[in-house]
């Protein structure tokens, strides 16, 4: 994982379009590739479904359904969080079937409601001052409790318990 940090997403991406990129095509380029995994990864077709507009402050891609989830899979945590690490707005929507339309629009830290976008320090702030602590979502013990058990674990469990069952 350490590698795609590393990586120059945008530079494979200006070569694939062969031309400039605007910075916030740049942002999104890398913001791509560190959420998929290597922008190259990606499921899109960069020279067909890479879209900018509004002068190059926002881009368009149109991408293959793919798995993305917040912690295994994580590419929607990773796109969610460094989008707001940007101040990029970022929104998804359906397409066609199998498809999926991502907008990236870059914001600022003030303004209207059309034109700013909080940091993650701010966002996560709203979501606690908005969500009260007692609230049925907030994870507590007892969730962990009735968590399915990961599928080896539970075999070994079975395993052990046909064991003490069986004559010596």
């Amino acid at each position: 994982m350490t590698q795609y940090v590393k990586y120059d997403h945008a530079y494979w991406l200006r070569e694939m379009l062969d031309r400039p990129l605007s910075r916030t095509e740049a942002k999104v380029a890398e913001i791509i590739g560190l959420s998929y995994g290597g922008i190259y990864n990606a499921p899109i077709a960069f020279k067909r479904h890479w879209r900018p507009f509004l002068g190059g402050r926002a881009v368009e891609i149109v991408a293959r359904s793919n798995r993305l989830s917040t912690f295994d899979f994580d590419g929607l945590t990773k796109l969610v969080l460094l989008c707001h690490e940007a101040r990029i707005r970022f929104e998804i929507s359906t397409h066609t079937r199998d498809y999926f339309k991502l907008v990236f629009s870059q914001r600022s830290a003030d303004g209207g409601m059309s034109q700013r976008h909080p940091n993650i320090d701010e966002a996560v702030a709203a979501l606690r001052s908005w969500l009260p602590a007692d609230h049925a979502v907030i994870f507590r013990a007892e969730d962990a409790e009735r968590a399915p058990k990961p599928a080896a674990e539970a075999s070994a469990k079975a395993e052990a318990s046909a064991k003490e069952g069986m004559p010596k």
